[in-house]
C-alpha cells in the first residue's frame, strides 16, 4: 500500500515539474481587440488564455482554422505567459512577416520587450499604435500605463538628485527620460531647458524653449528666456525677433523695450553693412532688402549652375549678387523689361502675398537640392477669412499659414495686400533656415 502511495506522490510531483509556469502579470488582450472572423476554437482559446490556462489555450489554438498570422499571435501570447520569451518573439515576428499591420502582433511584440525590461522599445511600439489607432482602448491603456509609470519613476529620481544637490549628468538623464515618456509636459521641458542653459551654452536649451513657445504662444516667460539665450550667444537677429513678439504681446513692458534698444547698439557694433543692419529696425521691406536677407541666410544653398540673368538696374545695389542669384534660380522674379526694381518706390515694397510666393519658391528650390524640410503642417489652423479659394495665391497662402511660416491676425485674416514687416519676414526666413540646418544634420547622422 505504501508503494502505491509513493508512486502517486512521485507522479504528482512529476506533473508539477513538467507543467509550465504561467506569468500572471502578462495582460492578455481581449478578443474584441483582434481581427474578427475567427472560429469558435480560436475564441475559446483566448478565453482560456485570459484565465491563465495556457495548456488548454494552446490545444484550442492548434485545433483552430484561423489565418496563420492570427495563430502565430495566439501562440506568441501563450509562450509569453509561460515565460518562453524567445519563442514568443519568434511567433510575433512570424505574424508580422505575414501581416505587418497586425495590431495584436505589434502589441505582442511590445509585451515581449516589456518583459525583457526594454521598456523604451515597448513604449515606442505602443506610441505608434496609439497614433494609428486612437480609439483602441487596449492600446490606449497599455500606452498610458507605461507613460505614467516611467514618467513618475524618472521624475522622482530627478527630484531626489535635485534635493541632494547632485544636478549633474544623472539629473539631466532623468529629466530627458521623463520627457521621453511625457513629451508634452511643459514643466519638464522648462526644468531641462534651465539645466541645459547653465551647462552647455544654451544651444539645446534654445531648441526646447522654442518648442515651448511654438506649442504655447502665450508663455511669455519662455519667450523672454529664449530671447536672452539668443542674445547671450550673439544671435542678435533671433533675439530681436523674439523681443519684438514679446513687445506685441506686452507693449508696456519696459524691460523688453530696454533689451531691444540694447540690441540696436550691439547691431551697430557688428561689421554688417549699414544698409543691411538697418533692415532689422524698419517697418516695411523692399524687394531689394528681401533679396539681401535671403542671400545672407541661404548663401551656402544659393549656387548658380547656369548662365545668370541679365538685370539692368542693379549696378549700384548693395544686394546686387543676391538679386542675380535669386532671379536666376527662379526664387524671385524680374520685370518684363529685365529690371528688378531698386530704390524706395512704393510699388517696390513687399506685400504679404508677394512674400508668401517668394517663400514658396524658396522651399521648392531647397527641396530640388534634395533637402527634406521638416515643416510640420498644422491641421487645426482655420482657413484665412479674407482669402477665397479663387484668389490667385490661395494655395500658396494656405501653405504658409498651415506650415506656421506666417500667421493670421486676431480676426482670422491674412491681409494679403498689407506690407510685410521685416520681423514677420525674418520669422519665416529663420524657420526655413532652421529646417534646412536640421535636414543637413539628420542626413549627416545617417
Amino acid at each position: 500500500m505504501r508503494f502505491w502511495a509513493l508512486l502517486v506522490v512521485f507522479a504528482l510531483m512529476a506533473g508539477c515539474v513538467s507543467a509550465p509556469r504561467v506569468r500572471t502579470e502578462i495582460s492578455i488582450p481581449g478578443l474584441e481587440s483582434a481581427e474578427t472572423g475567427v472560429d469558435d476554437a480560436y475564441a475559446a482559446g483566448w478565453q482560456r488564455l485570459q484565465a491563465g490556462e495556457t495548456r488548454q489555450a494552446m490545444d484550442l489554438f492548434r485545433r483552430s482554422r484561423a489565418d496563420e498570422d492570427r495563430l502565430y499571435v495566439a501562440f506568441g501570447f501563450v509562450y509569453l505567459m509561460r515565460g518562453k520569451l524567445d519563442l514568443a518573439k519568434k511567433n510575433f515576428t512570424d505574424a508580422l512577416v505575414l501581416n505587418a499591420e497586425s495590431v495584436m502582433a505589434r502589441m505582442g511584440m511590445a509585451a515581449y520587450h516589456r518583459q525583457k525590461g526594454e521598456v523604451r522599445e515597448a513604449f515606442r511600439i505602443y506610441s505608434r499604435l496609439r497614433n494609428e489607432n486612437p480609439d483602441n482602448p487596449m492600446v490606449r491603456l497599455r500606452h498610458e500605463q507605461i507613460r505614467a509609470q516611467e514618467t513618475e519613476k524618472w521624475l522622482s529620481r530627478a527630484d531626489r538628485l535635485e534635493q541632494s544637490g547632485s544636478e549633474g549628468a544623472e539629473y539631466r538623464e532623468a529629466l530627458e527620460n521623463a520627457l521621453y515618456y511625457s513629451p508634452d509636459m511643459v514643466t519638464l521641458k522648462e526644468r531641462l531647458a534651465a539645466y541645459l542653459a547653465r551647462e552647455d551654452g544654451g544651444d539645446q536649451a534654445a531648441e526646447i524653449y522654442r518648442d515651448i513657445v511654438e506649442s504655447i504662444p502665450g508663455n511669455l516667460e519662455a519667450m523672454e528666456k529664449l530671447g536672452g539665450l539668443y542674445e547671450k550667444q550673439g544671435q542678435y537677429d533671433q533675439a530681436l525677433v523674439i523681443y519684438r513678439q514679446l513687445q506685441e504681446k506686452d507693449p508696456g513692458n519696459l524691460r523688453i523695450l530696454n533689451r531691444i534698444n540694447k540690441l540696436k547698439e550691439r547691431f551697430n557694433e557688428t561689421d554688417m553693412p549699414v544698409r543691411f543692419k538697418n533692415i532689422y529696425f524698419k517697418t516695411d521691406l523692399s524687394r531689394e532688402e528681401l533679396a539681401a536677407l535671403l542671400g545672407h541666410y541661404f548663401q551656402d544653398q544659393l549656387v548658380l549652375t547656369s548662365t545668370p540673368e541679365i538685370i539692368t538696374d542693379i549696378q549700384h545695389s548693395f544686394a546686387r549678387e543676391e538679386i542675380v542669384k535669386l532671379c536666376s534660380l527662379g526664387i524671385m522674379e524680374l520685370r518684363p523689361d529685365h529690371t528688378f526694381g531698386v530704390g524706395n518706390l512704393e510699388d517696390l515694397k513687399v506685400s504679404r502675398a508677394r512674400f508668401a510666393v517668394v517663400m514658396r519658391n524658396l522651399v521648392r528650390y531647397l527641396e530640388s537640392l534634395g533637402i527634406t524640410l521638416d515643416l510640420a503642417v498644422a491641421e487645426d489652423i482655420p482657413e484665412p477669412g479674407d482669402v477665397l479659394p479663387v484668389h490667385r495665391q490661395y494655395e500658396v497662402i494656405r501653405f504658409m499659414v498651415h506650415s506656421r511660416l506666417m500667421e493670421l491676425d486676431e480676426a482670422g485674416r491674412f491681409r494679403p495686400a498689407d506690407l510685410i514687416t521685416p520681423m514677420e519676414a525674418l520669422r519665416a526666413i529663420l524657420a526655413i533656415r532652421r529646417a534646412t540646418v536640421h535636414a543637413f544634420e539628420a542626413e549627416s547622422e545617417k
